[in-house]
């Protein structure tokens, strides 16, 4: 699908089913209380964005924006030929290898937007997929960062080696004044932050449980896009999710069955049970035993 046949479907799902996300917001605490069975979350407001759209917003506003990049980085067009670079990694993925997939999707980002390394953009030796499953390290879209640095509207500096009184010095030597400078550190989760029972998730913030099975905590706790394996990943969290719930929507109590069971049990017609005799299968919930039971009842006048 096109953006923005993805975006009407998200807009008329959350329309049909009532619901109101909320946005801009970082969450500062998330718990479950056990006496009302709901989950409390506390949230405030917040904006973020990445180094290379804060670069694009400036540069609209005539500044002159400097870049650091310490480390090696795939950078990939947003789309080919009007389809997305994702879109066509998954689709390929079906059906071929993953190098094979990471060499097709280096060659066409080649193509796009030529060897990035000319402009300070060294990119990693592991493929941008492997290295989004390895690492869980995502290749940066280009939306028109890369032809602003390739007219120099857009500078890429080194790394760093120290904040001055006017600006900073990087490791190369090269000494520069600024006006602003912009903190973008990248990100990790932080979970364990605001998660009062983390006992789901490692100190790093990831599921302790490996994927596939890290999608599903307790009290309707559910997690999405921890597998490190890119929208592939998220995609299987997210039909794993949809049909958890759909399972819990519909299982019915066993003790409910068991009133019903015995009411049309109870029932006469002419002096003799409607229902003589019934079976009732139990199947185990978890997929790792392979036995059932059969429990008979049978109803004799006395």
């Amino acid at each position: 699908p096109s953006k923005q046949q993805f975006i009407s479907y998200v807009e008329s799902y959350a329309a049909r089913f009532n619901i109101k996300p909320v946005f801009n917001q970082t969450v500062e605490k998330a718990e479950f209380d056990v006496a009302s069975g709901l989950w409390t979350v506390k949230t405030q407001d917040a904006v973020y964005s990445s180094t290379w759209l804060v670069c694009l917003d400036l540069c609209r506003y005539n500044s002159l924006p400097h870049m650091v990049v310490r480390n090696s980085v795939h950078v990939l067009p947003r789309d080919f030929f009007g389809l997305s670079s994702f879109g066509i990694a998954m689709t390929l993925l079906k059906w071929f290898p993953l190098k094979l997939v990471d060499n097709l999707l280096l060659l066409l980002a080649y193509l796009s937007l030529g060897n990035t390394d000319r402009l300070g953009l060294r990119r990693p030796k592991t493929g941008p997929i492997e290295l989004k499953n390895v690492t869980g390290k995502t290749p940066v879209l280009d939306v028109g960062a890369i032809s602003l640095i390739q007219s120099g509207q857009i500078r890429v500096m080194q790394a760093v080696k120290e904040i001055t009184k006017k600006g900073a010095k990087f490791v190369n030597g090269q000494e520069m004044e600024f006006d602003s400078i912009i903190l973008a550190t990248g990100y990790k989760s932080n979970v364990p932050y605001w998660l009062k029972d983390n006992s789901f998730f490692t100190k790093e913030g990831m599921p302790k449980t490996p994927f596939p099975n890290g999608w599903k905590g307790e009290n309707g706790l559910y997690t999405v896009g921890f597998t490190r394996r890119g929208l592939l990943g998220t995609a299987f969290d997210a039909v794993k999710i949809a049909e958890d719930i759909r399972a819990s929507l519909l299982r019915v109590p066993y003790y409910v069955l068991f009133f019903f069971f015995f009411f049309f049990c109870s029932l006469e017609s002419k002096g003799q049970p409607l229902i003589k005799s019934f079976s009732l299968l139990f199947l185990p919930r978890s997929s790792n035993v392979c036995s059932s039971h059969i429990i008979h009842f049978d109803f004799n006048k006395s």
